[in-house]
């Protein structure tokens, strides 16, 4: 039995006792509203500056993601985090989307499934999507609390490119779901764009 079907199992096994568990505490109105303030104005940043996303931040982020759920608590898409130029740039030339804008990132992130943890035929051609779809809105919602721009860069790789793209940064087994761009930006500079 492997990682994801022990936490399978034990996703399974708390299911059946979540009826006998105390109800879960509501929150007022005046609680959640810092939470709708962030998602009502979160959106995409492609102007990015040269100034550096703190560890701080990037803690903050990767902690987000963290906290996503997934299917059956499988906890299967992990982040690959780029921060240095030229990867940033290679994967540039690779993607198709982000051409033009993904150079300027100070972070890429790539989410990968790994597929061992999709068994089922069913799962594989979308629960590794939607689990990474969960996650990558933590990160929106993370970076737009901390004044951090963040985009979704389309993951689909040049045809050419899917050989150089998988051996430079996608391990054995797994799968590109999505990838971002994260940066920090110039307020005046988005307000003229």
């Amino acid at each position: 039995m492997d990682i994801y079907q022990e936490r399978y199992i034990k996703h399974q096994e708390s299911k059946k006792r979540m009826a006998a568990t105390l109800p879960i505490r509501r929150y007022s109105d005046s609680e959640i509203a810092p939470l709708f303030d962030i998602m009502y104005n979160r959106r995409s940043q492609r102007l990015f500056n040269e100034n550096d996303i703190s560890d701080e931040d990037l803690v903050t982020i990767i902690n987000a993601a963290h906290a996503a759920p997934s299917s059956c608590d499988r906890r299967a898409v992990t982040l690959k985090v780029i921060k240095d130029k030229p990867s940033i740039n290679q994967l540039s030339g690779l993607l198709v989307g982000g051409s033009g804008w993904i150079q300027n990132a100070n972070i890429v992130i790539l989410l990968l499934a790994d597929m061992a943890a999709y068994k089922s035929k069913n799962e594989v051609d979308f629960m590794l999507y939607l689990d990474a779809g969960v996650i990558a809105q933590n990160i929106y919602l993370a970076c737009e609390a901390i004044s951090v721009g963040a985009c979704m860069i389309n993951p689909n790789i040049r045809e050419e490119n899917v050989e150089q793209f998988y051996s430079s940064f996608v391990p054995d087994g797994h799968k590109l779901c999505a990838s971002m761009a994260l940066g920090l930006y110039d307020f005046r500079e988005a307000k003229r764009v």
